[in-house]
């Protein structure tokens, strides 16, 4: 059995490689690395997360780029986005749809699963000068959908969908009630960025039509 060793808290950067450490950030919230970068788990408030292993740099771009083709919104927008996201304390990430036909949306909201934005009112578009109001509406349960246009569309938005596909037990609801959505839609995106500021595009690449 391999012994370990607690060096108690500390800032400094002279850390043995092949460390474990755990990063305190704020009540209720650490994280567990491996020697200084590799990060292996996280806990907020309690719930315990496990890193998706699509976040490397490689996909990340390749997501960044498709989401630019098909919606036209640029990755420095959704990268300002996903900060805006990790930076604000009170918004627990967040669920961004984008579709070409929003029907389905408005089916749901006629249920009472999401409300629907009045198209007569004033409309807010998907763009760094709405940031503050769509934070407000991560706040609430459910997704924030917008159509192609980028105009919003629905709030509170619960996603349904008949399962197609397999889930992935190391993610939370929004990324998998997401991909159930995108499999019983057409011409759909989701954005899912979780409190630390990760982005995870859906349909995945391997789902892509028209990489």
């Amino acid at each position: 059995t391999n012994d370990f060793v607690a060096y108690g808290y500390s800032d400094k950067q002279n850390i043995p490689d092949n460390s474990l450490i755990i990063n305190i950030q704020e009540k209720f919230k650490w994280k567990l690395s491996k020697s200084k970068s590799d990060e292996l788990l996280y806990c907020i408030g309690g719930k315990f997360f496990i890193p998706s292993t699509v976040n490397n740099n490689e996909c990340c771009v390749d997501d960044l780029k498709y989401i630019e083709a098909k919606i036209g919104i640029s990755p420095d927008i959704i990268n300002d986005f996903s900060n805006a996201v990790k930076n604000n304390k009170s918004v627990h990430g967040a669920l961004l749809i984008f579709m070409k036909e929003t029907t389905k949306i408005s089916d749901l909201c006629n249920f009472k699963n999401g409300i629907k934005i009045d198209s007569d009112k004033k409309t807010i578009i998907f763009d760094t000068n709405n940031f503050e109001y769509i934070l407000q509406f991560c706040k609430i349960d459910g997704a924030v959908v917008f159509n192609y246009e980028k105009e919003l569309v629905a709030i509170g938005t619960i996603l349904d969908g008949i399962t197609k596909c397999n889930g992935n037990r190391g993610r939370g609801s929004r990324y998998n009630s997401s991909k159930v959505f995108i499999e019983n839609a057409s011409d759909c995106v989701a954005i899912v960025i979780s409190e630390d500021g990760y982005v995870n595009v859906l349909p995945e690449k391997e789902m892509r039509k028209d990489n």
